[in-house]
């Protein structure tokens, strides 16, 4: 099983951003909705996604939170309390926001598409780390 670990920064008004590990090394960068899930290890399995009519990663682990997905995305607004990848940081206007997200979602899909499931742990960031 393939395990990615994903460190927050802390929230802004333009979203959670992060960045996203696998085997130790950087993968991308990551953004979650201003109040962000709470910290821990979920398992992700695949799903067909009604919403983007494609298989995407889903997790029903985490308390008070349902059907929350790995997908496509590009601002605060597109992450409906989902996980969403992209390969760098830009803004339009004054809203930051990841950029390449199709791309890199399409990579984080293949680099798993023999998992049946996944394991993403999620890290808030500290002062002191």
């Amino acid at each position: 099983m393939n395990t990615f670990d994903v460190y927050r920064l802390p929230p802004t008004s333009d979203g959670t951003f992060g960045c996203m590990f696998f085997e130790g090394k950087p993968y991308c960068l990551t953004l979650e909705p201003h109040e962000p899930h709470q910290a821990g290890s979920f398992v992700y399995k695949p799903y067909h996604s009604p919403k983007f009519d494609k298989v995407v990663y889903m997790t029903q682990d985490i308390p008070g939170h349902t059907f929350e997905e790995v997908h496509i995305g590009n601002f605060v607004q597109n992450t409906d309390g989902c996980l969403l990848l992209g390969s760098g940081l830009g803004n339009l206007g004054s809203q930051m926001m990841i950029v390449n997200s199709e791309t890199t979602f399409n990579r984080f899909m293949a680099l798993n598409s023999d998992q049946p499931e996944i394991t993403i742990n999620f890290h808030d960031w500290k002062a002191n780390d």
